[in-house]
């Protein structure tokens, strides 16, 4: 202490050595009163843990914080960079019109003080007015200089009437009308020759505010169409005087010329009253599915299944919706065939005992009605065989009961066949195939029923493929009403709820597979319809993704199918006698034909009954009345 120097490293080396000596006399002494002026350790200084490093700022908070901050940033900043982009965008806009605006107002005011421009305007003035001496002003001296009219001002507010252009006041801002280069103080008298050009139509240097507009999409001034023409001279009116360039452009200005008289050279186009009749429906199909068609079906495989049936007998139509359940496999009938055979799908067939595979029920039931079953990669046809059809058809296509026009038949159902070989005296030439016997078919009942001799076909089987033109139970409308049956707690099949839903409504169901098979719709399709609506709304809601349709043909009969399929759908019709509209009623329905070539129809007159027998798509047959004049 005091002056004497410190060493502290003597000091600590001191204190370390009396802390020693103290704590050798503590353990000896555990209450000496020196313990607690030196102080002891709550704690050994060999269990102290060293601490290390202080905790970084990322250990004050959890990741989930961390990470929930930085997405709150990113947001932030991105918003934000959106918003200045949005402010930048429409201040950039505002400003390019306001300087598009402001570049127009100064390229006029610019060209309007140019004292090049003004020396050429009066150096054509002069060179012109010879030419156009014809109009007189009726004041030469110039008016007093006035001020510059307001922008914005219509020039023609001014003008006394359309022989007369504006007065020199009604220049563009920066064009003084006392003299042309702006000094009001020097302006004079109008030389004549000045005078006659300012008494004109229009300026040499200002365009007519009704040939371009400043919108050209807005309104056009109004211009008097009555004022008289310029007087021609030797013939010649000053307008021809204009310059090859320019002529063209003379058209605009409607001064009665024969210009204007122009008749168009486009072609009138057809009015609506030549469009009468409506173009079938179009065949709508995804796409993908044109590209990606449905699996070939294991015919053999599915037509395995084995099962047993209990039945006294089953309507054909009900029976083969569900064989098309129970094996998956859509089952088509010919339904033409058996009609033309008057075996009638809601006939009850008998049905084979035992447990018997699918397969083999069918070739029962083909068996017992005299039909084949025809097996293709994605379904099976129920149809006629050759020779049972024919014997069956074979009382229909016989003439004896014609009588004493039995030639006028021959002759008429020769032409509306269209066989190319020539028949046998006394005898039609009829086709071996099946489409070519149907139509032979139709054709014989039609003829028989347009003279009044009494059909061999009855009228139910008949009426669904040939019937007179003005018939009203010849459409097949789309399904409306009917009961839908009991609320359903599981999905079933589509061949299912047809069938069930059909019998509810004492009717058949046909659907045809071709259309049904294009579009994925398979006998085993899974569905659940909404049932509280009636038949018709739950059918076609349920059928709508399909494209698919529900007609009622008749009070025992339903058909599935598209638009398209039905109106394409051939149909044999007969007209009313035609007497002295004969020849263009056969013309009108041939032009309407000859249009849709590629769709089949023919047309041939009976002169017994004074009537056509037609081969028309369903679609030309329902608008046959527009046809009719």
């Amino acid at each position: 202490m005091g002056t004497d120097s410190v060493d502290s490293e003597t000091i600590t080396r001191d204190a370390l050595s009396g802390g020693d000596l103290y704590a050798e006399a503590a353990v000896a002494a555990p209450h000496s009163p020196a313990e607690p002026f030196l102080g002891t350790e709550a704690i050994p200084p060999s269990q102290i843990a060293d601490a290390g490093m202080p905790i970084p700022p990322e250990g004050w908070q959890s990741d989930r914080t961390r990470k929930s901050r930085q997405v709150g940033m990113i947001v932030a900043v991105s918003i934000a960079t959106v918003l200045i982009a949005m402010v930048v965008f429409v201040w950039f806009v505002r400003t390019w019109d306001r300087g598009a605006a402001s570049a127009d107002a100064a390229s006029a005011v610019t060209t309007a003080d140019s004292a090049d421009a003004a020396a050429n305007d009066i150096a054509n003035a002069n060179a012109i007015a010879p030419e156009v001496d014809a109009v007189e002003p009726t004041t030469p001296p110039m008016p007093s200089p006035v001020s510059n009219p307001p922008p914005g001002r219509d020039p023609s507010e001014d003008a006394p009437s359309d022989d007369v252009v504006p007065s020199p006041d009604d220049n563009p801002p920066g064009v003084n009308s006392g003299d042309i280069n702006g000094n009001p103080a020097d302006a004079g008298p109008m030389p004549a020759e000045i005078a006659s050009v300012a008494s004109s139509n229009t300026s040499s240097n200002d365009i007519p505010t009704d040939l371009l507009p400043v919108d050209p999409l807005g309104p056009i001034v109004d211009v008097n169409r009555d004022a008289a023409a310029p007087v021609a001279d030797d013939g010649m009116s000053k307008l021809d005087e204009i310059p090859p360039e320019l002529r063209k452009f003379t058209v605009l200005l409607d001064l009665g010329r024969e210009t204007n008289e122009t008749k168009p050279t486009i072609q009138t186009p057809p009015t609506l009253d030549k469009l009468k009749v409506e173009n079938a429906a179009e065949e709508t199909l995804d796409p993908m599915m044109i590209a990606t068609p449905p699996a070939a079906i294991n015919l053999d495989r599915a037509l395995a299944l084995k099962f047993a049936m209990n039945s006294k007998g089953y309507p054909l139509g009900d029976l083969v919706l569900l064989f098309s359940q129970l094996s998956g496999v859509p089952i088509q009938i010919d339904w033409m065939s058996l009609d033309m055979a008057q075996i009638s799908i809601r006939e009850r067939v008998p049905t084979a005992r035992g447990f018997l595979s699918a397969r083999e029920h069918l070739e029962q039931l083909g068996t017992s009605i005299g039909a084949t079953i025809q097996f293709d990669q994605s379904f099976a046809m129920i149809t006629m065989e050759e020779t049972e059809f024919a014997k069956r058809i074979e009382p229909v296509l016989q003439l004896d009961d014609f009588g004493d026009d039995r030639a006028a038949a021959i002759s008429v159902l020769g032409k509306f066949l269209q066989n190319d070989a020539e028949a046998q005296p006394g005898t039609v030439k009829i086709g071996k195939a099946l489409a070519e016997q149907q139509l032979a078919v139709l054709a014989f009942e039609s003829l028989r029923r347009m003279r009044g001799i009494e059909g061999k076909l009855q009228d139910q089987f008949l009426s669904r493929w040939a019937h007179a033109a003005n018939s009203t139970t010849g459409p097949w409308p789309v399904l409306a009403g009917g009961d839908s049956g009991p609320t359903l707690d599981a999905p079933i099949t589509i061949a299912e709820l047809l069938r069930r839903v059909s019998r509810k409504n004492q009717a058949t169901c046909m659907v045809n597979w071709f259309d049904a098979r294009r579009r994925r719709l398979s006998p085993e399709q899974l569905v659940m319809p909404y049932v509280k609506d009636d038949a018709g709304k739950m059918l076609s809601t349920l059928l709508q993704p399909f494209e698919m349709q529900v007609r009622r043909v008749d009070d025992s009969l339903w058909w599935v199918g598209t638009e398209a399929t039905y109106d394409r759908l051939l149909l044999v019709v007969w007209s009313e006698p035609l007497g002295d509209r004969r020849d263009a009623f056969i013309q009108q329905v041939s032009e309407v034909m000859a249009a849709r070539a590629e769709e089949g129809g023919r047309i041939t007159y009976d002169a017994v009954s004074d009537r056509v027998m037609m081969l028309l798509p369903r679609y030309i047959v329902g608008q046959l009345s527009k046809i009719q004049t």
